[in-house]
């Protein structure tokens, strides 16, 4: 079920590379925004990869990035997820060139600690914050 047709996939731009891949703006069927993450070769093993894809399918949070599916039957192995269009919160902060009010900055927390509350119910351990 959470198998996508690399067909269904246009690739934009890319967004950004990492340890273990690349990340690029696409869309899926045609209109669907969506970041693509495609595994770097040699870079961690396709069952790591997969296993984390895995994970995401157990997760649902509205403050959580959304896995729509995978790209498995060919290589490089694609994880589908919702497209972030201020891409992730330490960029925009970074790269947002204002000042924030405290209620902005307070819900921003709050949005964080609530998604982190959500990932220690389901016994999962965010790396990356």
């Amino acid at each position: 079920a959470w198998e996508i047709d690399l067909k269904e996939l246009t690739f934009l731009k890319e967004l950004g590379t990492g340890q273990f891949g690349v990340v690029k703006h696409g869309k899926w069927r045609g209109q669907y925004n969506v970041a693509i993450k495609m595994i770097k070769e040699g870079c961690m093993s396709e069952d790591a990869f997969i296993d984390e894809a895995k994970v995401m399918m157990n997760l649902s949070h509205a403050n959580l990035v959304q896995l729509f599916g995978v790209c498995t039957k060919e290589r490089p192995i694609l994880i589908i997820t919702e497209y972030l269009s201020k891409g992730c919160l330490l960029t925009y902060l970074r790269d947002t060139r204002r000042s924030f009010q405290a209620t902005e900055l307070l819900d921003m927390c709050k949005d964080v600690c609530e998604a982190m509350e959500y990932l220690e119910f389901k016994q999962f351990l965010h790396r990356d914050l």
